[in-house]
């Protein structure tokens, strides 16, 4: 956040760090999936909003899609997810509409469609230059007042973990399975 009476700016994360956080992430939730039996994946609830496995995997390649799409909107001064995604209904919507597109897929399509968005997230960020990676849109700013650029969008966390872990830990509770 910026502090605004020093006009300071929030703390760089460190590109590397984002990176592991990514891959970490992403073999916590492959295990946790590898874990599940395949006829469950399609039919069992694992969140409140009733999705399935395969329903947060749909909802998990949209964002890894949107975060490729606002990394280049950043760094071309032109921001967005301030303006749609900061709100609650916003991204409730999007989240929807993620699920509701990908129902009539197969899991294994949903499933490669997820694998390969967060690996082309991946790879685009370490392929950010530094001033690419803490570049600001503008003056474009979040609601509290913090500068949109790349390295912000990877402040997200879902129950306190990187967005893919928290859904682990989120499908290993609901199922009854432990981490390990």
């Amino acid at each position: 956040m910026v502090d605004k009476k020093e006009g300071l700016q929030p703390k760089v994360i460190d590109k590397q760090e984002v990176v592991n956080r990514l891959r970490l992430a992403n073999e916590d939730l492959r295990e946790t999936i590898s874990r599940i039996d395949s006829r469950d994946l399609e039919r069992t609830q694992v969140t409140d909003e009733g999705w399935t496995v395969k329903d947060v995997l749909s909802h998990l390649a949209a964002w890894n899609t949107q975060y490729l799409i606002e990394i280049n909107g950043i760094l071309r001064n032109d921001a967005s997810w301030q303006k749609f995604y900061e709100d609650k209904a916003g991204e409730d919507e999007f989240n929807r509409l993620a699920v509701e597109e990908r129902k009539a897929k197969p899991f294994s399509q949903v499933f490669d469609e997820w694998s390969s968005s967060i690996n082309r997230v991946i790879e685009r960020v370490e392929a950010l230059s530094l001033a690419e990676w803490i570049y600001q849109s503008g003056s474009d700013v979040w609601s509290d007042g913090s500068p949109i650029t790349v390295y912000s969008l990877f402040n997200y966390s879902y129950n306190n973990k990187p967005h893919e872990a928290g859904h682990a830990q989120a499908i290993r509770e609901r199922l009854g399975l432990d981490k390990n």
